[in-house]
C-alpha cells in the first residue's frame, strides 16, 4: 500500500481497535455465506416439502378447474376464486419460505456475531466524493475480486447444471405426453439434483470468500505507528496531561501542608534541609502528631509559616533528619522517637511558660 512515510499499516491491530470496529459493526461478512445458507435451506425445503407441495398443487388444479355445470365467473365468483387460489399458494409456499427465513436469520446472526453497533446510523459525506468513489470502484482490487468470484461461480454452477441435465435431456420432450403430476415430479427431481450438486461448491466458495473478507478486514484494522501512539496515549494518558495533573497535585499538597503548619506546637529543623512540624494534644492522641513536613524549599516555607504564626523552631539536626523519612503526615510519630520528641517538646513548653511568667530564658 503506497502511503506516506511512517503511515504504513504494519502493526497488528490491538484488542481495543478490534473492539472499536466491532462497536461500529465493521466485522468480516461474506455474501457467499448467505447464498450457501439459502441453497442449504432450499435443498432441505425441497427434500422435505416437494411431494406434499406437488400433491397440494394437483388438488388445487383439480378443484379450481373442474366444474360441475356452468361456473360462476361473475364478480363475486371471480373474487372468491382468486382469494382461494392466493391462499392456497401462500399455504404451499409457507414451508419453503419459512425454512429460508429461519436459515437466513440464523446465518445473519452468526456472521454478525450478534453484534449490535453502538454508533447510530449517520450520513457519511464521503460517499458524495465522486473521485474517491471512482477510485474505489475501478482502481482498487475489490471489484476485480468480485468479478473473478462471479465468473468462477457462473462457470462452476453452469457446469453442474449441464452435468445434471445432460443425461436427462432426451427424456424432456417425453414429458409433454405425461400427466401434470409426472411433469411436476420430474421438475422437482431435477431441482433437488441441482441443489445437491451445487451445495458442496457453494460451501467451498463461501469458505474461501469468508477467509478473504476476514483477511481484508484484518488488513483494514492494522494500525500505523501514529495510530499506535495515539491509542497508547489514550490508554496510558497524555504525558503532558499527566505531568500537569501531577504538578497540580503537588501544588494542592503544598498548600495543604502550609495550612497545617499553623496547627503545630513546634517545628524541628535541620536547620535548612529538613523541617517537621509537630502538634501535641493529650485529648487528641497519646503522642505528638506530624501535621507538616518538608525538605529544602518546602522546609523553608514551613519555617516561614512557623515564624508567621510565632511557632517555635527547634534545631535538632539528627532528630529532624531521622524523623523526616519515617514520620507520616496526619499520623503519630514512631514509637522510637517518643523520648527525643518529648524532651524537645518539654523544652518548648518550659520556654513558653517562662515567657508567660515574664522570666528571662536561661
Amino acid at each position: 500500500m503506497a502511503e506516506e512515510e511512517g503511515q504504513e499499516r504494519t502493526h497488528e491491530p490491538s484488542e481495543r481497535r478490534r473492539e472499536q470496529f466491532r462497536e461500529r459493526g465493521e466485522i468480516a461478512r461474506s455474501r457467499e455465506i448467505g447464498a450457501a445458507i439459502g441453497l442449504i435451506a432450499s435443498a432441505i425445503a425441497l427434500a422435505v416439502g416437494t411431494r406434499p407441495l406437488l400433491r397440494r398443487f394437483q388438488a388445487d388444479l383439480l378443484s379450481n378447474f373442474t366444474f360441475h355445470g356452468a361456473p360462476d365467473l361473475g364478480a363475486e365468483g371471480g373474487v372468491a376464486l382468486l382469494r382461494d387460489t392466493t391462499l392456497d399458494i401462500l399455504w404451499m409456499l409457507a414451508l419453503p419460505l419459512g425454512v429460508l427465513w429461519i436459515f437466513a436469520l440464523a446465518g445473519g446472526i452468526a456472521q454478525s456475531q450478534a453484534v449490535i453497533p453502538k454508533e447510530p446510523l449517520k450520513l457519511r459525506w464521503e460517499i458524495f466524493d465522486l473521485a474517491s468513489a471512482a477510485k474505489q470502484k475501478f482502481l482498487s482490487s475489490a471489484p476485480w475480486v468480485e468479478l473473478a468470484k462471479g465468473l468462477l461461480k457462473l462457470g462452476v454452477l453452469g457446469g453442474l447444471v449441464w452435468l445434471a441435465v445432460r443425461d436427462r435431456l432426451a427424456a424432456l420432450p417425453t414429458l409433454a405426453a405425461t400427466t401434470p403430476e409426472e411433469v411436476l415430479g420430474a421438475m422437482g427431481d431435477y431441482t433437488v439434483v441441482l441443489a445437491v450438486r451445487a451445495l458442496p461448491v457453494a460451501i467451498v466458495i463461501a469458505a474461501l470468500d469468508y477467509a478473504y473478507q476476514y483477511w481484508r478486514m484484518d488488513e483494514k484494522m492494522k494500525m500505523t505507528t501514529q495510530e499506535l501512539k495515539e491509542e497508547h496515549k489514550e490508554q496510558e494518558g497524555d504525558p503532558h496531561m499527566k505531568a500537569a495533573r501531577k504538578a497540580r497535585a503537588r501544588q494542592i499538597a503544598f498548600a495543604r501542608t502550609l495550612r497545617n503548619v499553623k496547627k503545630a506546637d513546634l517545628v524541628i529543623t535541620n536547620p535548612t534541609h529538613f523541617a517537621v512540624a509537630l502538634r501535641y494534644r493529650a485529648h487528641e492522641a497519646p503522642a505528638p502528631v506530624v501535621v507538616a513536613k518538608g525538605i529544602d524549599h518546602m522546609a523553608l516555607k514551613i519555617r516561614q509559616e512557623a515564624a508567621r504564626y510565632d511557632i517555635p523552631c527547634i534545631e535538632n539536626r539528627q532528630l529532624a533528619r531521622a524523623l523526616y523519612p519515617l514520620a507520616e503526615e496526619g499520623h503519630m510519630i514512631p514509637e522510637d522517637f517518643f523520648g527525643p520528641v518529648a524532651r524537645t517538646l518539654a523544652t518548648v513548653l518550659k520556654r513558653r511558660k517562662r515567657a508567660l511568667q515574664g522570666a528571662p530564658e536561661a
